[in-house]
């Protein structure tokens, strides 16, 4: 199967799942209290924003260069800057676009804490588990020696 299809078919089945959920949402989901206007807060979104693709690059910047390196600390320290000025921000705003007084329950911070991490663990084992396994495909030679060790 790995040989008919590659990794560019998961995003085509994909965006056609979802314009398949898009179109089925159109005509089934009802609209049910009347529209109102909101007001874009740009500099909580960009704040925002700049605070998680920083922090992003820093930490996937950490397998390739030194933690004390300008490419991981430089993008850790620029994203941990940004939440700040998210901070600074929306710490006032009565209609903030995350409540930073949320984070005052220690409750749900340990449990969003501990989901973040089994988001990255998911998605850091979706990237190693296919190239692992490619090879055991490939050769099923690999099976019968990983047989022979599990046995003892």
């Amino acid at each position: 199967m790995t040989d008919v299809l590659n990794g560019r078919w998961i995003f085509i089945i994909s965006l056609f799942l979802i314009v398949i959920s898009l179109l089925r949402g159109i005509y089934s989901i009802r609209q049910i209290n009347p529209l109102q206007k909101v007001k874009i807060k740009y500099g909580q979104w960009l704040s925002l924003a700049v605070a998680l693709v920083c922090l992003m690059l820093g930490f996937t910047r950490i397998a390739k260069y030194s933690f004390l390196s300008v490419p991981v600390l430089g993008f850790l320290v620029l994203g941990i800057i940004s939440l700040l000025i998210w901070l600074k921000i929306s710490w006032s705003d009565k209609e903030a676009l995350i409540s930073p007084q949320l984070f005052k329950n220690l409750r749900f911070s340990m449990q969003l804490i501990a989901y973040c991490f089994a988001k990255i663990a998911t998605l850091a084992l979706g990237f190693i588990f296919p190239s692992m396994c490619k090879p055991l495909i490939m050769d099923p030679f690999l099976w019968l020696v990983g047989l022979h060790f599990q046995v003892r």
